[in-house]
């Protein structure tokens, strides 16, 4: 039986997971602004160090149980400083990468808290970029996003960092930009009784770094424009959503999309969150919006209730009365140290909301949404409403050939959302595999240097790979079409991919499958579809499997974790 991506080959589907932001003006009027999840499982209580960890070199760790970490690779956080990267797990012995994304190295004790395996991106553009700033507060509560709430309930089992139980902890912090960071040194903290996360400068305010300028004039259809500095802009690139993100031009109104930064030449969708492309006829002294502040926070656990989670962000301008407001405590859900007793030093705040799990409901003044859920049974009917998560690569007994090929084209996915910014479905992945041996073959599964190529199907070679298609009106939900679904990679987008929902049966067609094993087993996982605001859409994937004379006996397994994201 292949076990593959949460799909059982017998595949079991292992969702997504959602994770958009409502930014509701606050002190100052925010603009554009995103946390992304990087799992959707619900939380667990992490793990802790079974052994001492004695070199800063040592690239294994021992801890007292693995149960309920995701496949890796995935990234949690170890004592004050270090994000660790883990790639394998052998019981509970897990193979690490020390030093993930460039944070601290050390040596740790057993009974040391190890972190769960939740990274939050974070982004937000204040409206008040020339005030400086000493404080970030985010809060997560689950009864309500409204920043200025005198109550915050704190969601059941969610652990920000590796303190867990009320004992405080840390969330290791990377990646920041469009500011100074010192914000985030030393004395990062938490207050995990709350689930307030917190960093502050020492007593320094750090003003926002200040904005670029268009190197030349643009016109209203340009997608690529030139600026003076990509320095302190988040570094977008195509195949990472994640990484994306808006500029304004304040003197046209018109808000883009950056989608790709190559020195100074940025790839950009005009007109976007409902702005109007405009041409700009002068340059050089035409100022774009300020870079956003972003950062990544590693090692979160996720509340282990399924329902609504809302992010409360705020910047102060003095951190005492940031910590103060950080570290109140909860008695019913009312705050000992309330909102209004800082209002005062609050420069930007706002409320955020997110789902766990395929919908997304937002209580604000704009609800923001998001279905998606991807499933394996046959028929007709409306989005989200049917099941299935398991796929049979082979015959009828799950055996693939050595001269046929054979491909399952059962596995569909409904996607719906308001987002303006398009919501971006992504997954991560490898090859099945029986513990040792990988179904693939470096020139046909797309590693190295051919890794975004799709290929034809070669029946006695290891090859493993994907196709999607929006699926035909026979197949599409109720009400639903395929005019907002698109498949921007190469890997995947192949214009000959099944049509038509079968199960698993042999293969002579002549559609290219792909998968793009270096960003699809990276902690980002690579990207499969977007999906533009308005009417939902049906997508079909199909999935390929050969083998050769030296494919070893056994049960090949892997798993897929599907993930949808939206940008408001």
């Amino acid at each position: 039986m292949i076990k593959f991506l949460g799909i059982l080959l017998s595949t079991s589907l292992v969702i997504y997971l959602l994770s958009p932001i409502n930014f509701a003006s606050g002190a100052g009027l925010v603009t554009t602004r995103s946390i992304s999840m990087s799992s959707s499982a619900p939380g667990f209580t992490p793990t802790t160090l079974a052994a001492d960890i004695t070199s800063t070199s040592q690239t294994t760790m021992t801890v007292t149980s693995s149960a309920n970490y995701p496949p890796p690779p995935f990234v949690i956080s170890l004592g004050a400083y270090e994000a660790i990267e883990v790639t394998a797990i052998s019981g509970t012995t897990w193979t690490i990468v020390r030093g993930y994304d460039g944070t601290n190295i050390s040596t740790y004790t057993s009974g040391t808290s190890v972190g769960g395996s939740t990274t939050y991106n974070v982004s937000f553009v204040p409206a008040s970029p020339s005030i400086g700033i000493e404080a970030i507060v985010i809060d997560f509560c689950t009864d309500s996003p409204i920043y200025n709430s005198s109550t915050c309930y704190t969601p059941t089992g969610m652990n920000i960092g590796n303190g867990y139980g009320g004992s405080g902890g840390t969330s290791t912090v990377r990646n920041v930009s469009g500011i100074p960071t010192p914000l985030f040194g030393a004395k990062t903290g938490i207050n995990s009784s709350r689930n307030a996360f917190l960093a502050w400068s020492g007593g320094t305010a750090y003003t926002p770094f200040s904005p670029t300028t268009l190197n030349s004039a643009i016109t209203n259809s340009q997608t690529t424009i030139s600026v003076a500095s990509s320095a302190s802009y988040p570094a977008a690139t195509t195949a990472n959503p994640s990484s994306w993100f808006y500029v304004s031009i304040p003197t046209t109104g018109e808000t883009m999309q950056v989608t790709n930064v190559s020195g100074t030449t940025w790839t950009v969708t005009r007109g976007a969150l409902g702005t109007a492309a405009t041409s700009v006829g002068t340059c050089c002294s035409v100022f774009l919006s300020q870079p956003p502040i972003a950062f990544s926070m590693f090692g979160n656990t996720n509340p282990t209730v399924i329902g609504p989670l809302y992010a409360r962000i705020y910047t102060f301008s003095d951190e005492t009365y940031a910590i103060d407001f950080a570290e109140a405590t909860s008695s019913s859900g009312t705050l000992s140290y309330p909102y209004s007793s800082v209002a005062s030093y609050n420069i930007d705040a706002g409320g955020a909301a997110l789902e766990i799990v395929n919908t997304l409901t937002v209580n604000a003044k704009v609800q923001e949404y998001l279905q998606f859920c991807i499933y394996t049974a046959f028929g007709t009917s409306t989005g989200c409403n049917f099941t299935g998560s398991t796929v049979t690569l082979g015959n009828n007994a799950g055996i693939l050939s050595l001269v046929n090929a054979y491909v399952d084209s059962s596995t569909r996915f409904d996607v719906a959302t308001n987002a303006s910014g398009y919501a971006a479905i992504t997954f991560t992945g490898l090859p099945p595999s029986d513990g040792s041996f990988l179904v693939e073959n470096s020139s046909l599964s797309g590693t190295g240097t051919v890794a975004t190529s799709a290929y034809s199907s070669t029946v006695g070679t290891n090859q493993f790979g994907l196709c999607a298609i929006a699926a035909g009106a026979l197949y599409q939900a109720v009400n639903y079409s395929s005019a907002n679904l698109s498949f921007p990679s190469s890997a995947y987008n192949n214009i000959n991919c099944p049509t038509t929902q079968v199960a698993s049966s042999t293969y002579s067609g002549s559609a290219q499958f792909g998968l793009n094993i270096a960003q699809a087993g990276s902690v980002y996982g690579d990207l499969l579809a977007l999906q533009k605001p308005g009417t939902g859409s049906t997508g079909l994937i199909s999935f390929l499997g050969n083998i050769s004379p030296g494919t070893p006996a056994g049960s090949y397994s892997t798993t897929f974790n599907f993930v949808a994201s939206g940008t408001y």
